[in-house]
């Protein structure tokens, strides 16, 4: 009976072994639509005039893993909007915030400098009232935001896959030791 005890507290703790920060992270904290009325958000930075009445949504983040560039995170900034049901992100800003990347119960992890935007999410009042240039911009697909993020996301999945398995491979090999 100790011996089964000993297996199963070993599996769940290599299980366990699982890493933080290594991916890029994207938040929304607000209303959100069942749907989108556009196939792109459009951007906003600070000092654009907005053109329009417009519902606030909510905040939208994105920060970028290690490496990330300001292209990569603006993506799941916009398909974060997207998500959200989101016309435009008005006043996004840059930031370098520190960002922590190690095995999520150790406490030595690495620390490096990531890129992040964020915005509000907003919903247009009238969309047919709004410029013809930023009609166009939404109703055009930005496949490139799109394939970034299903990559980065593929990516995280693997991670996680390859994680367990090396884990339960970790685990086993400690039993086979006893």
């Amino acid at each position: 009976m100790l011996r089964i005890a000993t297996i199963v507290s070993v599996l769940f703790l290599t299980a366990c072994a699982s890493t933080t920060g290594y991916h890029p992270d994207s938040q929304f904290n607000g209303v959100k639509y069942a749907d989108s009325r556009v196939k792109d958000v459009y951007l906003f930075y600070p000092g654009t005039p907005i053109p329009g009445e417009f519902e606030q949504l909510g905040i939208v983040t994105a920060t970028g893993d290690q490496g990330a560039r300001d292209q990569d995170v603006l993506s799941h900034l916009k398909i974060k909007a997207l998500n959200a049901g989101a016309d435009a992100v008005i006043a996004v800003d840059r930031r370098i915030e520190s960002r922590s990347a190690g095995l999520v119960f150790d406490d030595d992890k690495d620390t490096y400098p990531a890129i992040s935007y964020q915005g509000t999410a907003i919903r247009f009042t009238d969309i047919d009232a709004l410029p013809n240039h930023i009609k166009v911009h939404m109703n055009s697909p930005d496949y490139h935001a799109q394939q970034q993020v299903r990559n980065d996301n593929d990516s995280q999945s693997n991670s996680i896959v390859f994680e367990l398995f090396l884990s339960l491979a970790i685990g086993i090999a400690y039993l086979v030791s006893l």
